[in-house]
């Protein structure tokens, strides 16, 4: 019998076999399909009761997105270095608050004057920190200044900044008054009692 030779040929490994990978995932280091993440995410909250059945992950989540329009507003940002900067990827933005750009001709994205999104925020009271629920992002922007003069006024002492919100008003989602805290009084003992030692007015409470 007569064998046949078989040529081997250095340098040349075999072609492993490739599976097949759904549209809309990438790969993972292991070789797993995993899906993008924005296709976790579901749907945006729209009242208080939807934001709380939601994960403490998704929620997390949200408290990120809903920085984004106020932080292309206010620093005349892109939508994905809005996004870059606070974590994310514009599509997730895209995916859970759409209704809070506009598209351009061009096809980028711009904030609007105001949004409707819902936001949870803190707010001090006399027996501590509260959430409050507002929907206009006029409130969210008030009640942001509103922090940064505290926060002023117990590094610097000066209540120049928080004297102006005494006459100001914020409504939450139900369009009920928020009263912002202008007492210096009761702001110190607050303060003292390590109350308002927080990194984030969207920071979930308890």
């Amino acid at each position: 019998m007569i064998k046949k030779r078989q040529s081997k040929k250095r340098g040349l490994r075999p072609v492993r076999k490739v599976r097949n990978v759904r549209r809309g995932s990438t790969k993972s280091r292991s070789g797993k399909p995993v899906k993008k993440q924005h296709r976790k995410l579901g749907r945006a909250p729209r009242t208080a009761r939807q934001y709380f059945a939601k994960s403490r992950a998704f929620q997390e989540t949200w408290e990120q997105v809903v920085q984004v329009p106020g932080l292309m507003r206010s620093r005349k940002l892109s939508l994905s270095r809005a996004s870059q900067e606070l974590g994310l990827s514009p599509s997730v933005v895209l995916r859970l608050a759409r209704p809070a750009f506009r598209k351009r001709t061009n096809g980028t994205y711009v904030a609007r004057k105001v949004d409707r999104l819902l936001r949870v925020l803190a707010v001090p009271s006399k027996k501590g920190l509260r959430e409050v629920i507002v929907r206009d992002s006029r409130d969210a922007s008030l009640i942001g200044s509103y922090w940064s003069s505290v926060q002023a006024y117990l590094s610097t002492g000066d209540a120049t900044e928080l004297a102006r919100f005494s006459k100001k008003q914020s409504r939450d989602a139900k369009r009920k008054r928020i009263r912002l805290i202008t007492n210096v009084e009761e702001l110190s003992l607050l303060a003292n009692a390590g109350v308002l030692s927080f990194e984030s007015i969207y920071a979930r409470l308890g």
